[in-house]
């Protein structure tokens, strides 16, 4: 997946398939997981910290128990290879959003940022590949460090449209930016929300990513009008959910949403009786609320 071990007794570091059949497993610097943690034609967020000889490796931000010896990794010449390791040994898949940092991450980081875009000039960031190209065999490093890189066996037509669940505009500004997706987990959300799929994820592409505007207590502005909104007694919680959904078929379906009050700076459980709370949407991030509450 990711290499720089490409000559004869290098010792770099490598992120890769496990060796053993069905190679359904991952491969970290000589550790290994078990089998059956990937499946085909299912995207996974694969995150391997190596802290002071500590390694970890997280896919889809949990974190995965490594067996065996680590190999002593060491500074070599080798490039560093996408895709491809020693022995001329190749990745037959996909990949998008490749980063490299100086700097062991932690769960919360890799978590909170595995479902947007970087800027490219966070602090250690080595190397980021976004794959972004339609045409072309040069790969850019979106960082100031300019290690760019060159495509092999690529002409222009072998680009395709990437459905890794990434979330777009209002998403990108987030807080505890999360998702669901095909091949990720089937019910996320910190800090107040939680969504479960029900009928929604059905194909590779479907996906929804989610975050927040870490806003406590409650607020009057924005509300809806008309009906019992117009009294003037009414306030809603200042966190904001934002939404970006991809529906790679237009199949539809749907999802389930429930809010933890006792998370997330939603001030505890709420009183009074619940026909007394709302559901409030709008579309972006300004202007009034419509009451969509059934």
């Amino acid at each position: 997946i990711v290499s720089k071990y490409q000559s004869s007794n290098a010792n770099g570091y490598t992120v890769r398939l496990s060796d053993s059949s069905p190679y359904t497993g991952l491969g970290f610097d000589g550790l290994s997981t078990a089998n059956s943690i990937l499946e085909a034609s299912k995207w996974y967020h694969i995150a391997a910290v190596n802290d002071n000889g500590t390694r970890r490796l997280y896919v889809n931000g949990v974190e995965q128990t490594l067996n065996g010896t680590a190999i002593t990794v060491q500074s070599n010449s080798n490039p560093i290879r996408i895709a491809s390791d020693f022995g001329g040994r190749y990745f037959n898949g996909r990949i998008d959003e490749v980063r490299i940092w100086r700097a062991a991450r932690t769960q919360t980081q890799i978590r909170d940022n595995m479902h947007r875009t970087l800027n490219g000039d966070e602090t250690n960031l080595t190397a980021y590949y976004r794959f972004d190209h339609i045409s072309g065999a040069a790969l850019d490093d979106l960082t100031s460090n300019d290690n760019d890189g060159t495509l092999k066996n690529m002409t222009g037509t072998d680009w395709v449209t990437s459905t890794v669940p990434l979330g777009s505009g209002d998403i990108q500004g987030q807080n505890d930016v999360r998702a669901i997706w095909t091949g990720g987990s089937t019910a996320a959300g910190p800090a107040g929300l939680i969504i479960t799929n029900t009928s929604f994820l059905q194909d590779t592409g479907d996906d929804i990513v989610f975050g927040h505007n870490n806003l406590t207590g409650t607020t009057t502005s924005d509300l809806p009008s008309g009906g019992a909104w117009d009294a003037g007694n009414g306030q809603r919680w200042a966190r904001v959910w934002y939404f970006s959904k991809s529906d790679a078929n237009s199949n539809g379906g749907s999802v389930g949403i429930t809010f933890d009050f006792s998370d997330g700076g939603m001030s505890g459980t709420p009183g009074g009786a619940a026909g007394n709370y709302r559901l409030l949407e709008r579309s972006g991030t300004s202007g009034a609320f419509n009451d969509i509450t059934v």
